[in-house]
Order: C-alpha cells, then sequence, then structure tokens
C-alpha cells in the first residue's frame, strides 16, 4: 500500500479523480475534506492539463520538503493518461508554485 494519495480536482465535465488504486483510505478521505498540497500538471509544451492535492504521511513533503511520493500524481496518471511531463506544487509556507 502506498503512503500517499492524490486527487485531480474535477473539471466542468469530469468527476474528480483519486488514486493511486491503493491509497490508504484515511488519505483519500482527508482530501475529500478538502486537505492536500495543492499541484499542477503540465504538458511539454507547458499547457496546464490538471489540477489536484496530494496528501502524504511523509511530514517533510507535506512541509514542503518533497521526496518521491511528490511525483506520485505526475507518475501514476499525469504522464501516462495525458502526456504530462511536469508537476509544480504550491508551497506550504512560501505560497510559492516549484516545479520538481
Amino acid at each position: 500500500m502506498t503512503k500517499y494519495a492524490w486527487i485531480i480536482d474535477a473539471a466542468e465535465d469530469e468527476p474528480s479523480i483519486i488514486g493511486p488504486s491503493d491509497a490508504p483510505e484515511d488519505l483519500q478521505d482527508r482530501l475529500v475534506d478538502g486537505k492536500g498540497l495543492h499541484f499542477r500538471l503540465y504538458d511539454d509544451d507547458d499547457e496546464l492539463c490538471l489540477k489536484g492535492r496530494l496528501i502524504s504521511v511523509n511530514a517533510d513533503t507535506m512541509a514542503g520538503n518533497y521526496s518521491e511520493e511528490a511525483f506520485g500524481p505526475l507518475d501514476d496518471f499525469g504522464a501516462p493518461a495525458y502526456g504530462c511531463t511536469r508537476i509544480d506544487y504550491l508551497h506550504p509556507k512560501t505560497e510559492q508554485w516549484e516545479t520538481l
């Protein structure tokens, strides 16, 4: 089981998507409640494709000191489904977007 979960915020014509498939239920519930770090996924033309939030049991990642699971939304969903090549996070302290 993974130690993180992400949600792709719903577009007008699409439901929200939560992943990965083995994400812990308690983390999924926290995402549904609006918790998590905001991220944006971009393609190789720098076009914004998807927005969402990540939540992790790793306190460092949640504080903006990103580790491997921060790439989860890109690796698990953004790259295979939409051809995304970049993920940016809104840093929780500086409130600036950071590219990983």
